[in-house]
């Protein structure tokens, strides 16, 4: 397989992964706004184990190069990208959040945005993650690879099965995604070699032991939970990427997946704003039926990535770009790129 066709089928996984985020994250706007449904929750469950597996694996294949580099490269073309993306738009949420939708005065605001950086809402923490696993992964980078993947595995594992104890939603995520993130990283061109040659029926075999996980994992508990839920994420990544590499073979299917793979960025940083301020005027109408929410959420979903995307064209073109890029550190020649991957 051609490494093009390679990066295409990668964006067509990144492209489904952002999809079922804006889906999750409108589910749960849709809940608070009254018109959420059982079977919309059952969609977010099934596909929760593939949506951020798919997601950090494929963002560590996609820095695995610059991993190698020196540190100076790594902080200026991706760490600084991403700890200015993740200040700024934390400061973004704070002001709408707390200042505009709840009227709190600049106090509340500095408070709710320096606790932010602490603890990210659960709309901005994928940002803060890939930070941090950038960081830990070069500064790890000459430990055995093997050592190091299954250090992260244990992690994910004991954080699954209860026994590492947190309550924050982006603090727990930081523990169980790791691995996903190294595989792709440091395991990238095995990895894509392996879910590329998968036959037909080994995924059927793979979809059959997803289903039974996650049907199976309901009466279960402590480790078994943790291993049935670490199971089931490795089968989703194999699942979810396989399904992507056929999509990719496909003609003109995939291309608005990897139109969206190619802008997750944009995406994952406005949609939470917009999102918002659609269910919230949605939430003013009296008598809305149950039935609705199979409409208004994908609807939203559309509407909010469209509206992401085009937000970014407008900003750039009346020179607001620096709610995308960073500036250039002193002694680099440009700032870091603010691309999609």
């Amino acid at each position: 397989m051609s490494a093009s066709t390679r990066i295409a089928w990668l964006d067509i996984a990144k492209g489904g992964s952002i999809l079922l985020v804006v889906f999750l994250h409108a589910s749960i706007k849709a809940e608070d706004a009254g018109i959420g449904n059982s079977h919309i929750w059952m969609i977010n469950t099934i596909f929760g184990p593939i949506r951020m597996p798919v997601f950090f694996a494929v963002s560590g294949y996609l820095v695995r190069s610059l991993i190698r580099k020196e540190w100076r490269v790594v902080l200026t073309k991706r760490v600084w990208l991403l700890i200015y993306l993740f200040v700024l738009w934390t400061i973004l949420h704070a002001i709408y959040r707390q200042g505009i939708l709840y009227g709190q005065p600049p106090s509340v605001v500095i408070g709710t945005f320096l606790n932010s950086l602490i603890t990210p809402s659960s709309e901005i923490w994928f940002i803060h993650a890939l930070a941090i696993y950038t960081v830990a992964t070069k500064g790890l980078y000459k430990l055995p690879r093997h050592a190091l993947l299954g250090a992260a595995l244990v992690m994910t594992f004991l954080s699954f099965s209860g026994l590492i104890q947190v309550d924050e939603h982006s603090h727990k995520g930081l523990l169980q995604y790791y691995a996903f993130f190294l595989i792709g990283c440091l395991f990238g061109e095995i990895a894509v070699e392996r879910i590329t040659s998968l036959g037909v029926l080994t995924l059927a075999a793979l979809a059959v032991l997803y289903v039974t996980l996650f049907y199976g994992k309901m009466e279960l508990t402590g480790l078994a939970l943790g291993m049935a839920e670490l199971a089931m994420c490795i089968t989703g990544l194999l699942v979810g990427c396989r399904m992507a590499e056929w999509i990719s073979r496909v003609p003109r299917l995939p291309d608005p997946l990897t139109y969206l793979g190619h802008n997750t960025l944009a995406i994952y940083l406005a949609h939470p704003f917009l999102l918002s301020i659609m269910l919230r005027l949605i939430r003013r109408i009296d008598g809305l039926p149950y039935w609705s929410s199979y409409v208004v959420i994908p609807g939203v979903v559309v509407a909010a990535i469209a509206g992401s995307l085009l937000l970014k064209v407008v900003v750039e073109r009346v020179g607001a770009g620096w709610l995308y890029a960073p500036p250039a550190l002193p002694g680099t020649r440009e700032p870091a790129e603010a691309r999609g991957r």
